[in-house]
C-alpha cells in the first residue's frame, strides 16, 4: 500500500487475515476496518483535491485574462444577456479537455489502485496484483468525464456573473472582483466535493475489482451507521448480492457505493463501503477429528483384517463402540 499508514494497513489486514481463515470479524474489529478504509481514502482524495483546486486557479487566471477582450467582443455582438455565449468567450470547455484528461486520468487511476490493494488486504491477500478491467476502465473514463464536465458548470456560471454585471452597469473591474470572489468559493468546497466523489467512485470500483481477484463470490453494503447516513442508504445496510449482482439503493441499480451511474441524490459525498463476504469455517471439534481419523484408517484395516476385524480394531484403537465407528463411516 503506497499512502496508507502502516497502522491501517495492518488493521485491514489482520481483518482480511480473519476472513481468508474461514473466521468471523468482530464488531469492533469491523468498525477499525472501516475506519482504516476511509483514512486510505482521504489520502487517495488529497492529490485530487490539490489537482482540481489548481485547475480552478487555472481557469481563473484565463478568464480574467480574457475578461476586457470579451466583454468588447460580447458589447459588438450585441450578445450581453445570453450566459451561455458569454461564458464560452471566456473559458471554452473544448480547450480543457486534454488538459484535464492528461492531469487527472493517472490520479484517478491511482486511486482505483489504492481501493484493489485495499480490498486485497480486506482479504488477507496482500500479493493480489491489480488488473484493470473492462468494468474498471468504464469507471475510470466516466470519472474523468464527469471532471470535464464540471468545466461547463464553471463556464455558465461565469457568463451569469459577467450578463449580470453589465445589467447592473458594473466596470470592468466590478464585474472581475465579483469573478473572483466566485472562484474563490468554489476553491473552498468544490475541489473537496469532486475529490470525494471521484476517489469514492473509483476506489469502491477498486475494491470489487480486487474481490473478485481473490475469489469472493459476494459482496454486501456497509453505510457509516450514524446521523448522516442519508435514509436509501440506512435501508440498504447489510444487502448482500452476488458480486456481479447490483445493489439496489433508493430504487436504482449500482455495482458499488458512488457508482457513477447512480444519480447525484444517491452518490454525492456517499460514504458507504461495499464489504467481502467470505465462507466461515466451523472449526472441528474433537469428535470431528476422531471421525476423519477412524474414516482414514478403515480402508486399510478392512483390506487386512476383514470388514468385522477392522471395525473391532478401530472401536478399541479409539474407545468407542463399534457402533460409533460404523456412525463415522457411514452415517
Amino acid at each position: 500500500m503506497t499512502r496508507a499508514h502502516l497502522g491501517h494497513a495492518r488493521v485491514l489486514h489482520a481483518a482480511g487475515l480473519c476472513r481468508a481463515a474461514g473466521k468471523a470479524v468482530a464488531e469492533a474489529w469491523l468498525r477499525a476496518e472501516f475506519e482504516a478504509v476511509d483514512a486510505v481514502k482521504a489520502d487517495a482524495e488529497r492529490p485530487l483535491a490539490r489537482a482540481y483546486a489548481d485547475l480552478l486557479d487555472r481557469q481563473r487566471d484565463a478568464v480574467m485574462d480574457a475578461l476586457p477582450g470579451a466583454l468588447a467582443s460580447v458589447r459588438s455582438l450585441k450578445q450581453e444577456d445570453d450566459p451561455e455565449v458569454v461564458g464560452a468567450l471566456l473559458l471554452s470547455v473544448a480547450d480543457w479537455l486534454d488538459d484535464i484528461e492528461a492531469e487527472f486520468g493517472p490520479l484517478v487511476a491511482d486511486a482505483l489502485e489504492e481501493g484493489f490493494l485495499t480490498g486485497a488486504l480486506r482479504l488477507g491477500a496482500g500479493d493480489l496484483q491489480p488488473d484493470v478491467t473492462d468494468g474498471a476502465r468504464a469507471v475510470l473514463s466516466e470519472v474523468v468525464s464527469r471532471i470535464q464536465g464540471t468545466t461547463a458548470t464553471t463556464q455558465a456560471e461565469v457568463g451569469r456573473i459577467i450578463v449580470a454585471g453589465i445589467e447592473a452597469g458594473d466596470t470592468v473591474t466590478e464585474i472581475a472582483d465579483a469573478l473572483g470572489a466566485k472562484f474563490d468559493d468554489w476553491k473552498a468546497w468544490r475541489a473537496e466535493l469532486v475529490a470525494e466523489d471521484v476517489t469514492q467512485a473509483v476506489f469502491e470500483r477498486g475494491q470489487v475489482e480486487a474481490y473478485r481477484a481473490g475469489g469472493v463470490d459476494r459482496k454486501r453494503w456497509l453505510t457509516q451507521r450514524d446521523s448522516e447516513v442519508r435514509e436509501t442508504h440506512v435501508a440498504a445496510d447489510g444487502q448482500e448480492v452476488g458480486l456481479d449482482e447490483p445493489f439496489v439503493v433508493g430504487g436504482y441499480e449500482c455495482d458499488h457505493p458512488g457508482d457513477p451511474v447512480l444519480p447525484a441524490s444517491e452518490s454525492i459525498r456517499c460514504r458507504c463501503s461495499s464489504l467481502p463476504v467470505t465462507t466461515e469455517k466451523k472449526a472441528p471439534t474433537w469428535r470431528d477429528e476422531r471421525d476423519a481419523a477412524i474414516r482414514a484408517a478403515y480402508p486399510a484395516l478392512r483390506d487386512a483384517e476383514g470388514q468385522t476385524g477392522a471395525l473391532a480394531t478401530l472401536a478399541e484403537r479409539h474407545s468407542v463402540s463399534e457402533r460409533t465407528v460404523r456412525r463415522a463411516l457411514w452415517e
